[in-house]
């Protein structure tokens, strides 16, 4: 339960950084990141 709940923080995070324009990457930097999340947290739902 603990996995899913911190998987679902960073995504939240990464939603939040990727819309902030004052962050210090680029969008095209965390899309492959955030798909990854994604999909983790796709499995960690789907295993319960």
């Amino acid at each position: 339960m603990n996995y899913r709940q911190d998987i679902e923080k960073v995504l939240i995070a990464f939603i939040i950084a990727a819309t902030d324009e004052e962050a210090p990457f680029d969008k095209e930097e965390l899309v492959p990141m955030l798909g990854a999340l994604l999909s983790m947290l796709c499995e960690a739902f789907a295993s319960e």
